[in-house]
């Protein structure tokens, strides 16, 4: 069976400008996710998507594919699964076989944890029940209940209390909330192919996906705020220095 990874990231980003090639303890955010995926013993074949030459180049320097992203396809507005298709075409084309399992990376994620990719491959291969893997933090003060919105000027409840008759000010009273983290996506072929069938937020997700649950917090880079939080996690699990190649 055919196993790649993926990693998608465009040159400029909202939010964060350049938080895709942004120093973490030292190290650039992309290059977190070439050490990650080289430390598998699974993962195959690598490709990089993206129209960045600061991230094509470290693609080289790993001996990664290059997926040259047109300018359409890197705009504000581009949706994540029109570059997945664009990069499934792409492989397709350039591998003998076409992958069944691919390991997706942000390169705004640096807070990767190498041994769960494999932990996430080995189980879509031991388990064809489910569709993909992805890991997930504990975020119970990030809870829809205890969200709010704001409408000329005024405060109310992002989701309605009438849907939610058990819900009170405990951060837990409708059990645990959890977030993707996006560090690890393992994903059947098939997630790629059925992104227009899909009824959720995360097309590429697949009809049940499983959830790899990690003990921490932490989250892809989208606010300058999280850049301390994800920088203080790599600096505790010495990623700079300790993800390698064990391939």
């Amino acid at each position: 069976m055919s196993i790649a990874s993926l990693l998608i990231g465009k040159k400029n980003s909202t939010g964060v400008p350049g938080k895709n090639v942004r120093l973490i303890n030292g190290v650039r955010s992309a290059e977190y996710a070439y050490r990650a995926s080289e430390y598998s013993k699974l993962i195959q074949h690598r490709f990089v998507s993206t129209d960045c030459g600061r991230i094509q180049s470290m693609g080289r320097q790993h001996g990664w594919s290059i997926i040259d992203r047109p300018s359409e396809l890197a705009q504000p507005e581009t949706l994540t699964e029109d570059v997945l298709s664009h990069a499934l075409e792409f492989m397709d084309s350039e591998l003998p076989e076409p992958p069944e399992i691919i390991v997706l990376h942000f390169c705004n994620t640096p807070a990767i944890d190498p041994v769960l990719i494999d932990e996430g491959i080995q189980t879509l291969l031991d388990e064809p029940e489910w569709s993909s893997v992805f890991s997930l933090c504990k975020f119970d003060m990030f809870s829809p209940v205890r969200a709010q919105k704001v409408i000329d000027g005024e405060v109310m409840p992002f989701v309605d209390p009438k849907h939610l008759p058990e819900a009170n000010s405990l951060r837990n009273s409708q059990g645990a909330c959890y977030f993707l983290d996006f560090s690890v996506q393992v994903l059947r072929r098939e997630c790629f192919e059925s992104m227009d069938r899909t009824d959720t937020i995360f097309k590429w997700m697949g009809k049940k996906p499983k959830a790899l649950i990690r003990d921490a917090r932490v989250f892809d880079i989208d606010e300058e705020w999280q850049l301390g939080v994800v920088e203080e996690w790599v600096k505790k699990h010495a990623q700079s220095s300790n993800t390698g190649s064990h391939r």
